[in-house]
Order: structure tokens, then sequence, then C-alpha cells
């Protein structure tokens, strides 16, 4: 998998020229001092004739614009970019830990450190990406009073928009949610790709959560070493890629550069 391209949250282009017209035009218009700014989403322009949404940033107590760039690219970048380092560190850790030898004690705890540290911030950031995706193409596409009940084991919950993007189970939002917004059925059109994705939010939920092994009265984390180091994280880009192009195509590209990540 090559380097992903980097993307602003929105970017529209203008006609030729429109940029000029803007500026040359705002020249002449005077803000109300009734009109709070906070109240709207800034946008920049560029001298190409981009239309870039941005976010005001108070930098030493003045207020500057930051071109707001897109956190799902981001999040997929971050856990793209561990890959290679999490697959050396493994391939090392198997070498050390072979029989008969024994292995060094330095040696596996570095890699094991180095392991982790990658496969945790690959699996999480992996998770972020679909999680954010998820949550805003519900937000745009759902409409304010859109209501839905659900049962559960304590009986039958009554959803709003607002409890369904703070509340609602991740993969119930791509199986029940999503559909009756007007979008295809991932978990029926991509089923192997699916069951992917909820092997990812079961390594993630044990991550976030992480327990040590209640059979017994120490500290013990063999059950999640195990899983992080028998988990195929190429496997799990390839997977959180299609998912998110499935209901965006090319939102994760790759980048012109060809560079590897």
């Amino acid at each position: 998998m090559k380097h992903v391209k980097k993307k602003f949250l929105l970017q529209l282009n203008m006609k030729e020229g429109t940029a000029n017209e803007i500026t040359e035009l705002n020249k002449s218009i005077t803000i109300p001092d009734n009109v709070n700014l906070n109240d709207f989403v800034p946008h920049a322009m560029s001298s190409n004739d981009l239309f870039i949404q941005s976010f005001f940033y108070n930098l030493n107590g003045e207020r500057t614009m930051v071109y707001e760039p897109n956190p799902i690219v981001i999040y997929f970048h971050s856990g793209q970019s561990l890959l290679a380092d999490c697959d050396r560190l493994r391939k090392e850790l198997f070498i050390e830990i072979a029989p008969p030898k024994a292995p060094e004690f330095g040696k596996v705890l570095n890699q094991m450190f180095g392991f982790y540290y990658c496969a945790s911030n690959i699996i999480t950031s992996f998770f972020c990406a679909m999680e954010a995706f998820m949550n805003s193409k519900i937000n745009e596409a759902m409409d304010e009073n859109f209501t839905i009940e659900i049962e559960s084991e304590d009986g039958v919950i009554l959803y709003n928009k607002v409890r369904i993007l703070r509340c609602m189970n991740f993969l119930d939002k791509i199986k029940i949610i999503m559909p009756k917004i007007g979008f295809e059925n991932f978990a029926q059109k991509r089923s192997h790709i699916y069951a992917d994705i909820k092997e990812l939010k079961k390594f993630r939920d044990n991550i976030i959560h992480s327990k040590p092994n209640l059979n017994f009265t120490v500290n013990y984390y063999e059950e999640l070493y195990t899983q992080a180091l028998n988990f195929d994280y190429f496997k799990i880009a390839e997977s959180v890629k299609s998912f998110i192009n499935f209901y965006e195509p090319n939102l994760i590209e790759q980048c012109a550069c060809g560079h590897d990540y």
C-alpha cells in the first residue's frame, strides 16, 4: 500500500477567476455589529480558485485561520505509517524467541515495547478513521427529526440523531442505521470485509478497555498480547480502506508521489 493523499475536510473547485471576484466584493461589505462570526463556519480561498473549509484559532491573543484537514484521512495515515515498523519488530521478536536458545531479556523487552506500541496505535487509528467517517456520514445524511426504536437486553430504546451519534454501537450504525438513511448495506454487500471490521472492533475494544486475564489473581495480559502477535495488520489496512471507499469512493487514495507509507 502506497502513501495516501492528504486532503482538506472540504475543498471545492470554483470557476476560474471566482476568488478574485469574491475578494473584490468583500472590500465593499461591512459586517454588522450584531453578527457573531462564531455562528458561521469560515472558509478560505486560494489563488488557484480553491474554496477550503477552515476554523479560527486564537494564537497569542490574535485570531488566525487554520485550513481544516480531513481527520479521517489523518487517522488512516497514522495507522498506515506504522505498518512497516510493526511487521519488522514482530519478525525480529519471533527470531529472538525461537527455540531452542533462551531469548535475551533486553532484546525481548525492546522488541515487545516497540511492537505493541505500533500494533495498538495502528488498531486505534484505523478504528478512529472508521468511526469518524461513519459519524460524518450519519450527520450529513440523517434528518434532524429521525428516530428509531432498537430492542436491547434492557428493553426497547428510542434513538434520535444525537443519541445515535453519541451512544449507538458502531456495528449497529453499519447494519441498521446506514441502510435506513439511504446507503447500501455494507454488512450484506461486503460480508467478508465486514467480518474483518468486526475483528478490528473486538481488538480495539480489548486495547481501549485493557483487562488482565480474570482467571488469575495476578495481572496477566497473555490474551491481549497473543491477539496482537497473531493479528494481520496489512489485511486490516486494506479492509478499512475498502470500508471507507465503499461509501465515499477514493476518499482514501494513493498519493501521486508514489512513495511507500
